[in-house]
């Protein structure tokens, strides 16, 4: 069973591509102003493995994160991103290969994009591989193979733990969490299947994936 966390913005999309085992797509409406609860409400209505969390004040991404992790029931979660969504076969993707390798956290390949161009990130793999013990903790921190963002991954629940996203602050909360998972992690793999897509804006702090 799977646990995926998802935007208001991307139901549309993604119901229709939902896997039939998923177990459950944890929505949080971290106190939208607009029609998106409704909308949440309405595919929840129509597939039960759709939870929606509303919340009243908005705490912003890592405490919207952290209800999802606590309301979360799947043996492995992804996350996802307002800006990114899973192109068609992903999820199945890293599932599949979870289960292949026993593994503690998938990796799969990334591709950017906004109005004008699309393009592939630069520590995309080429082939399968397999880490193993300190070396996934070390991957993370070398910078290279692999990124300090939740997304793109697939991650063993159990490995997560009581692991969750200080929201206390407003850069790095997600190297921080990958950095507690990462090390808790036995075996990691990387497939070179383009897993996420991540919408990027014309300025600001993410513009460089």
């Amino acid at each position: 069973c799977l646990t995926r966390f998802l935007s208001v913005r991307q139901l549309k999309y993604q119901r229709r591509r939902m896997p039939v085992w998923a177990h459950e797509v944890i929505i949080i409406d971290d106190a939208s102003t607009d029609a998106s609860l409704l909308l949440a409400h309405a595919y929840a209505q129509r597939d039960a493995r759709f939870i929606v969390i509303a919340k009243s004040v908005n705490g912003g991404v890592s405490n919207a994160r952290n209800e999802g992790l606590a309301a979360s029931k799947g043996r492995y979660i992804a996350f996802v991103e307002p800006k990114g969504t899973h192109p068609i076969n992903a999820i199945e993707r890293l599932y599949e290969n979870a289960i292949k390798y026993n593994a503690d956290i998938i990796k799969g390949n990334n591709i950017t994009f906004n109005n004008s161009k699309t393009k592939s990130a630069n520590y995309n793999v080429k082939s399968e591989a397999v880490i193993t013990g300190h070396a996934i903790l070390t991957a993370l921190l070398s910078h290279q193979a692999v990124r300090g963002h939740p997304w793109g991954k697939l991650f063993k629940r159990e490995i997560i733990g009581d692991s969750c996203f200080p929201d206390d602050i407003s850069m790095c909360e997600d190297l921080l969490f990958c950095m507690k998972v990462f090390s808790q992690a036995q075996k990691m793999v990387f497939i070179p299947d383009t897993v996420y897509c991540y919408r990027l804006r014309n300025a600001g702090a993410t513009g460089n994936k």
